[in-house]
């Protein structure tokens, strides 16, 4: 399970965002986005739990390895 109401995002881990390609970088982030749509404070959770920069932080590896065009 990727996101509860209650517990944030427990099925995105940093471990899963720091094995991700972009494709797989680019679900996690529409993921986040969207469900504060169905579910107030859903980036509230994902700010806490720093997926965020995670996700972010994983872009700029792929971009500097050159698997990243801009």
């Amino acid at each position: 399970m990727l996101f509860t109401i209650k517990g944030g995002f427990p099925g995105l881990t940093p471990e899963k965002i720091s094995a991700a390609d972009i494709k797989e970088l680019r679900g996690m982030l529409t993921f986040i986005i969207r469900a504060e749509r169905f579910s107030d404070g859903s980036w509230a959770h994902a700010a806490k739990d720093k997926l965020f920069y995670y996700i972010l932080k994983r872009l700029d590896e792929l971009y500097k390895k050159k698997e990243v065009r801009h």
